[in-house]
């Protein structure tokens, strides 16, 4: 009663060999039909009507354009420090 971990390994073994068997099967049968499978594809895309009856996204309000910022005022102009008479 031992063989568990090894059944199980086994098992995964098994499970990854019919993934690929079947992937293969799929891609065989896309590359065989691929060309037949687009047609009908095709066909009935250009007898579909144009419009869907798809509810019509809801309109979002208008945003609201931000308040438009006055200029930065400017700065009154520095008045010149008074000269001074040196005398030397």
């Amino acid at each position: 009663m031992r063989d568990l971990p090894r059944q199980r390994g086994q098992g995964l073994t098994e499970y990854a060999i019919i993934l690929a068997l079947v992937l293969i099967a799929i891609i065989g049968i896309a590359v065989t039909f691929g060309d037949d499978i687009r047609q009908v594809f095709d066909n009935s895309r250009s007898a579909a009507p144009a419009t869907t009856n798809a509810p019509k996204p809801e309109k979002a309000p208008p945003e609201k354009a931000p308040p438009e910022k006055a200029p930065p005022e400017k700065a009154p102009p520095e008045k010149a420090a008074p000269e001074t008479d040196k005398k030397q």
